[in-house]
């Protein structure tokens, strides 16, 4: 997305190496990759470890990483705007960017705060965390069937399904692949 921006020579002719690029690359990739990543490791926690985030906890996180996140990278756009370079470890001060650029700086820090705060609610779960029924999020999918309990053999069975399966030229008994675990009845 970036390089679509930056594309348009008028902008690039701004915008080249400052502080604005490296918004935009940020903007763009923690808000389209690593947002959506987080809430994808909070939905599959339970199916992986059979316990549940902590929601108050989950809840800070979400506050603390979309706050710091906007007062981080938003005001290198303006800082970009007004020309500063990046790849560049001092300034002037006569140049006007030093309170905005310690502002982005100690904004990284509530950023920081909310990534090392969703670690720790990952470690903490994983150890002592409520545990997760076999359908935690009440989802009507083959993921989070309700015979799909997280455990240590959790994948030995195939997910039985009222609705119309989802079809790719062969049955559900007749996948290429073999559970790593023995079969038992019912599912040889």
């Amino acid at each position: 997305m970036t390089g679509v921006m930056v594309a348009s020579v008028p902008l690039d002719t701004q915008v080249h190496d400052t502080y604005f690029v490296v918004a935009h690359f940020h903007y763009v990739l923690i808000g389209g990759a690593v947002f959506p990543l987080m809430g994808a490791i909070t939905y599959w926690f339970p199916k992986l470890t059979g316990r549940m985030m902590s929601e108050r906890i989950g809840r800070w996180v979400v506050a603390l990483v979309f706050v710091g996140f906007n007062l981080t990278f938003f005001p290198m756009h303006m800082l970009g705007l007004q020309g500063m370079p990046r790849r560049i470890y001092t300034y002037q001060p006569e140049m006007g960017w030093g309170g905005l650029n310690l502002f982005v700086s100690l904004s990284s820090v509530i950023l920081t705060a909310g990534f090392l705060l969703f670690f720790f609610n990952a470690i903490r779960s994983v150890r002592s965390g409520a545990p997760a029924g076999p359908n935690p999020w009440d989802c009507r999918d083959a993921g989070m069937g309700d015979h799909f309990a997280a455990a240590k053999l959790q994948f030995c069975l195939y997910p039985a399904s009222s609705a119309v399966p989802i079809r790719c030229g062969r049955s559900a008994r007749t996948f290429p692949w073999r559970p790593a675990c023995a079969p038992t009845a019912g599912n040889s």
